[in-house]
């Protein structure tokens, strides 16, 4: 019996400017939208199915071995995958990093490739920016950061704040502005 939890029984539904094409042998997927392309390998005990506008991954008939648990989380994990392929050839993923510390600061440099920053250390840090990564600058404390690829996205900004980790003490450093802010614990003193 295979076991289809809500996610994995979910279609993915296709954008018109998206282009579609499956190959049997190989068992992959490969789109194409106005923002790139992407190419998706669908493990071997699943395959797609696409009508007009939508996919659909379900299990792969011909494969004879056991399915375990393991397989049956990777559905669903799948699925998600692939719909976070179509948004991202639609319209992207963006997120917004903030720097906050006194004299901390931002710049691009050489048309664009590099990101300068002074975060109090003798020297200022390089970030290279690769490519499918877009960078606009708000202001010199302000980075939004867009990207097609949600992982490429992630790992970049990642790598941002590891320059200067947040720190909860003096509220300096480089933060993510989707994640919540950890604040210092403070006591209250006894009353006498």
């Amino acid at each position: 019996m295979f076991f289809m939890s809500k996610v994995s029984r979910e279609k993915i539904i296709l954008h018109q400017d998206i282009k579609v094409k499956y190959d049997n042998n190989s068992n992959e997927l490969f789109f194409e939208g106005k923002l790139g392309k992407k190419m998706f390998k669908i493990p071997e005990f699943l395959k797609a199915v696409i009508d007009s506008d939508k996919i659909s991954i379900i299990k792969n008939e011909n494969y004879s071995n056991n399915l375990s648990k393991k397989s049956y989380a990777i559905h669903g994990t799948v699925v998600r995958l692939l719909k976070n392929i179509v948004k991202g050839l639609t319209v992207g993923f963006t997120k917004t990093l903030s720097i906050t510390g006194i004299g901390y600061k931002c710049t691009h440099e050489e048309n664009n490739k590099l990101l300068r920053f002074n975060l109090g250390y003798s020297n200022p840090k390089v970030q290279i920016i690769p490519e499918g990564i877009k960078i606009n600058l708000k202001n010199p404390t302000t980075i939004e950061v867009f990207s097609s690829d949600n992982c490429q996205l992630g790992d970049f900004c990642y790598a941002i704040c590891n320059i200067r980790k947040y720190n909860k003490y003096n509220g300096a450093g480089i933060w993510d502005n989707s994640k919540i802010k950890p604040k210092k614990k403070t006591t209250k003193k006894a009353k006498r």
